[in-house]
This record gives C-alpha cells, structure tokens and sequence, in this order.
C-alpha cells in the first residue's frame, strides 16, 4: 500500500539519537521502525554475521545429511532424513527467536 499522509513529530537531540541507533541496529529507517512500533512490534537488532554464518554451517550440515540419506538402507535413510528435518526445525527455531521483531500484548491506551 503506498504511503500518502506524512507525519512530522518533535523529539528532543536524546530521542532522536536514540530513535536513530535503534533503527540503525535493527537495519531499518527511521520510519520503517516506527511503524512497526505502531503496528505492536518490538524490532530486534539485526545479528552479526557470525550468526548468519553459523546459520550456513546448519543448514548445509542438514542438506548433507540428506544427501547422505541417498546413499543408505531403507532403515538409515529414515534416521538420517528425521535427523535432517530436525536441523531444519531447530534452524528455524533460532531464525524465528533471533531474527523475528517480538510482538506486544498490551495495547496502547
């Protein structure tokens, strides 16, 4: 949906570092994280790129487990591709944990 009304607000030289900081770390505008407050999300700071790497070495290990599943019994295929699909959850996992903006209960009053 395009954005056609703008919004000028007053802040105090703290605020607006603050407000910049915040979006800088979480890899987002100004505006950007703004609206998602509004929207009753808490963005989170981006991750460094150690984690994005670590997050690589996963999910080759559970694409290599199952290639691996290919070349084994009926019996060794089943194991290798649960513990294949069970990388991938946990990989998920810490995505869903480390990557997603926390969504607030409370409604503004």
């Amino acid at each position: 949906m395009k954005r056609s009304i703008k919004k000028q607000i007053w802040m105090n030289k703290k605020e607006a570092e603050d407000l910049k900081k915040k979006a800088k770390n979480a890899c987002m505008t100004e505006s950007r994280y703004i609206r998602m407050l509004i929207a009753g999300f808490i963005p989170r700071e981006a991750p460094t790129g150690r984690f994005f790497a670590d997050m690589d070495k996963l999910r080759e290990l559970g694409d290599e487990l199952s290639r691996k599943a290919g070349v084994h019994s009926d019996e060794e295929k089943s194991i290798l591709k649960d513990e294949a699909k069970s990388l991938h959850l946990l990989q998920e996992k810490i995505e869903r944990e480390y990557l997603r903006p926390d969504k607030v209960d409370k409604k503004w009053q």
